[in-house]
């Protein structure tokens, strides 16, 4: 299984309200993220040229590298 982490999942005013509702319920909040995380089965290693083809299909062009393969 591969995974990729994503771009984030919300704006900077979305956390930034985000986080204000947060802290409003619990003030210790000092921060909040949100990003999109996917999830590939492989049934074999990926070519160089498929993972940036993966890479261009769910990250728009950023490399954002990978996070595990398990």
């Amino acid at each position: 299984m591969l995974e990729l982490a994503g771009q984030p999942a919300l704006s900077d005013f979305r956390l930034a309200k985000l986080l204000e509702t947060l802290q409003q319920a619990e003030p210790r909040v000092q921060s909040v993220a949100a990003r999109y995380c996917y999830f590939v089965a492989l049934q074999s290693d990926l070519t160089a040229d498929h993972r940036q083809r993966l890479n261009a299909l769910l990250l728009s062009g950023d490399q954002v590298g990978n996070l595990g393969k398990g």
